[in-house]
């Protein structure tokens, strides 16, 4: 593609986003659209979120993906969410408009995806992992399913906080706990925590995956790296699971279709996904 300067620009906030496969993925969604667009990752402190987001805005970028850990606090800078955003608590796309700084939820779109390329969710037993914003989207794409949802986290208030704020904004009552001495019989694991991911792969948020029994498929949302001991244990126990970047296509692909009004069809979908698992094997 040749860059002019009537190419539009998208970019990715976050930290560190040096791993992240976003431009490739929105790169082929460029270039079978036809789009005149480049994708940038730009790694963001949480102390210049603000900033980047209205200088991004005054640079005339046109839209923004955001990753961890922005996608709770991005919502302070922004002027109006979109239902799943509102829904969720949580941001990993904004939209810049005449109107102002607008913010969406893919990740809803992207889990539910993923989850329908492996299993049926519809009223699942799910236990999720973690509390940040991408168990929120984990929690909101499983309501949709009408599952059953225990959700877990180190730190037991944060766990109460996320329960509370899905009985708020999506009306279902979800238990919460920080232990695993009781857990069994989920049909869905969904691991939502930065555990398992670049530094951290070789930590497993569960220490033994024996004691979740008759689980059908678990999905790891981290994609870096492809296999993570998350992964790796629970392989050996002999249960299908996924790692994050079917989950991280699929948003991308709704994102760009916002950004862009345009749609991007299953088979470019399903060949960008190819494309990147075959670069990590």
């Amino acid at each position: 593609m040749e860059i002019s300067g009537k190419t539009a620009v998208f970019g990715l906030i976050g930290s560190p986003v040096s791993h992240s496969l976003s431009p490739l993925i929105h790169g082929r969604f460029a270039d079978s659209t036809g789009v005149d667009s480049v994708f940038v990752a730009f790694d963001t402190y949480k102390s210049d979120l603000s900033h980047a987001i209205s200088g991004a805005q005054a640079l005339g970028i046109s839209g923004l993906s955001v990753t961890a850990p922005h996608k709770i606090a991005v919502m302070n800078f922004l002027d109006r969410l979109d239902k799943t955003a509102a829904a969720t608590g949580s941001c990993n796309m904004i939209r810049f408009t005449d109107a102002g700084k607008i913010g969406y939820n893919t990740d809803v779109y992207g889990i539910s995806g993923a989850l329908l390329r492996h299993t049926d969710p519809h009223g699942a037993k799910v236990l999720i992992l973690g509390t940040g914003g991408a168990a929120r989207a984990a929690i909101c794409a499983i309501a949709g399913f009408g599952g059953e949802i225990t959700l877990w986290n180190r730190t037991l208030n944060r766990a109460e906080a996320a329960a509370e704020l899905a009985r708020q904004n999506l009306g279902i009552n979800i238990r919460f706990t920080d232990n695993f001495d009781s857990l069994a019989g989920f049909d869905i694991i969904i691991q939502a925590t930065p555990l398992g991911a670049g530094d951290l792969a070789n930590i497993s948020p569960i220490p033994n995956l024996e004691l979740l029994t008759n689980c059908k498929f678990i999905i790891d949302m981290n994609y870096y790296p492809a296999k993570n001991k998350f992964l790796a244990d629970a392989e050996n126990a002999g249960i299908p699971a996924s790692n994050g970047v079917e989950m991280l296509v699929l948003q991308a692909a709704r994102a760009f279709e916002i950004w862009n009004n345009v749609d991007i069809s299953k088979t470019d979908i399903d060949g960008a996904i190819n494309y990147i698992n075959s670069l990590r094997r």
